[in-house]
């Protein structure tokens, strides 16, 4: 039982360690709909091989998100304070990027 625990953890570490990052950019679009959050981050284009997406367009959709209302926060405040943030990716979301995590300094 140690072991498949052990197993899962280390399988979560893998999977976490794969995800691209945008750098700090600025964000042009914000959009609010029904089903998540929509972003356009200034001068970003996805170069990654590993996450191949037909455009360079963020979404995070509001029903795969459990802390959801935490990130759509985060992704606010930084808009409307002018901030430069960082969006983790690992796939995406029809052929928009989902985003993963979020960070602004």
């Amino acid at each position: 039982m140690k072991i498949l625990i052990f197993g899962f953890f280390l399988f979560g570490l893998s999977f976490n360690s794969n995800a691209e990052w945008t750098g700090l950019k600025e964000m042009s679009e914000l959009k609010a709909q029904t089903n998540g959050l929509y972003l356009v981050l200034k001068s970003f284009s996805n170069t990654s091989s590993e996450v191949d997406c037909n455009r360079d367009s963020f979404f995070m959709p509001m029903e795969e998100n459990s802390n959801y209302e935490t990130r759509a926060s985060m992704w606010l405040a930084a808009f409307m304070a002018n901030k430069k943030i960082e969006v983790s990716y690992y796939e995406c979301h029809g052929d928009l990027i989902k985003a993963a995590s979020i960070s602004f300094k």
